[in-house]
């Protein structure tokens, strides 16, 4: 496992924040993927993860 993965997945099951980490991922790779130029794979990618979130989170609300 990678240094970066370790340190994300450390400070998810942590929370030692203020605010939720997942939250502040999400609006991170949001932001990029709303301000990268042109097209990318780490664009792409950003935008495949939350297409994926957001997907999960309409199932959740239909079933609550």
């Amino acid at each position: 496992m990678n240094i970066s993965k370790k340190v994300l997945l450390n400070e998810l099951e942590e929370q030692s924040h203020p605010v939720n980490v997942e939250d502040v991922i999400f609006f991170a790779l949001r932001h990029y993927y709303e301000t990268s130029r042109g097209g990318n794979i780490y664009k792409a990618v950003a935008y495949s993860i939350i297409n994926r979130i957001e997907e999960e989170e309409a199932k959740k609300n239909k079933t609550a």
